[in-house]
């Protein structure tokens, strides 16, 4: 009895080994599958399985802007580290994408802001690098042109060059006719005693102006003498009259494209005039009230005529233009009864030069 007991005793306990060696074998085959994955195809993943190192590649790359990041784990570090380094380096990645763009559109407006200065011409003073084979504008920009192909220079046209203040500076001279003039030495008209007097009178041209599109406004300050000589026969007398212009001005000197070739102009003011009538020791002298005057003229323009010469003058004493004119004026007599009648229209020529 005792041994059929035994027996049992020994079988159960082979039954319990038995069952304890299975349950061992099943915990190895879950761990090593927990270790080395299964794929969906039933492949098993290693650590050395081509798909296992794919997995982790995708997995340590992020996509910014369509730029790959690579982030290289770093096994000692803690998850919270990892991923604070990993915003770290998107924000720096972020920052530096934001700064490039940043200086390109600079560069782009930079580039274009310089393309359109190239192109635009204002009339002030700038610099252009020259250019081989290339006609370029120096300064001043408004005056002088440098045509480095054909090394010479060349002036810009007075249309492009013209400042916006000007000024004139001329003489004329012209037979000045007061025919209403009485003598106080004899009774008898002014034709009679002096028109056979050839001398001619002379008048300076001073003109200060504002120049606009295709006109110009001034100011024009003129001093003018004349002598007259009686005739012997009759009386032996002089005349001599000194006199002075002050009036606005008003002339079409931006007529053309290029060159101002003919100026039409008028003008109108005041004058004023001082004279002295001496036969031997006898004079009579005076100075008249002021009065009125008005003028009209036409310039030429003869730079064209010699170039060269016009060119220098420009560069060594910046004369813009040069002209001979030709202009008519009339006096208008004295309102003062005491005054001589100086009343007349006088024709007069000359030349003016534009500084």
């Amino acid at each position: 009895m005792i041994e059929k007991h035994i027996l049992i005793f020994i079988g159960i306990l082979l039954v319990s080994l038995n069952a304890l060696s299975n349950s061992d074998s099943i915990n190895e085959s879950v761990s090593d599958r927990s270790e080395n994955p299964v794929s969906s195809e039933g492949l098993l993943l290693t650590d050395e399985s081509p798909l296992t190192k794919s997995s982790e590649a995708e997995q340590n790359n992020e996509t910014i802007d369509g730029s790959t990041i690579e982030i290289n784990n770093d096994l000692e570090n803690s998850p919270a580290e990892e991923t604070k380094g990993f915003d770290d380096f998107v924000e720096e990645q972020l920052e530096q994408q934001e700064v490039q763009q940043a200086v390109e559109v600079e560069q782009e407006e930079v580039i274009t802001t310089s393309e359109q200065n190239e192109k635009e011409y204002s009339g002030e003073y700038k610099e252009i690098q020259p250019k081989i084979n290339e006609t370029v504008i120096i300064e001043p920009s408004s005056a002088v042109r440098l045509d480095y192909s054909a090394q010479k220079t060349i002036i810009v046209p007075y249309s492009q060059r013209r400042l916006k203040w000007g000024q004139f500076v001329g003489v004329s001279v012209g037979k000045v006719t007061p025919e209403e003039f009485s003598s106080d030495f004899l009774n008898d008209s002014y034709d009679s005693i002096y028109g056979g007097d050839s001398n001619l009178g002379a008048e300076v041209h001073m003109n200060f102006k504002r120049n606009f599109s295709s006109y110009s406004l001034g100011v024009e300050l003129n001093f003018g003498y004349f002598k007259k000589v009686s005739d012997k026969d009759l009386i032996d007398s002089t005349l001599e009259v000194t006199f002075a212009k002050l009036g606005g001005v008003f002339a079409l000197d931006n007529l053309f494209e290029k060159e101002a070739y003919i100026v039409p102009y008028i003008s109108g003011g005041i004058y004023q005039m001082l004279y002295k009538e001496e036969q031997s020791a006898v004079s009579n002298n005076g100075t008249t009230q002021i009065s009125f005057y008005a003028s009209a003229g036409l310039m030429f323009d003869i730079d064209w005529l010699d170039p060269v010469s016009a060119k220098s003058a420009y560069f060594e004493s910046g004369i813009e233009n040069t002209f001979i004119f030709a202009e008519a004026t009339i006096f208008i007599d004295s309102a003062e009864e005491s005054d001589p009648n100086f009343g007349s229209t006088d024709l007069k020529a000359g030349i003016k030069v534009e500084l």
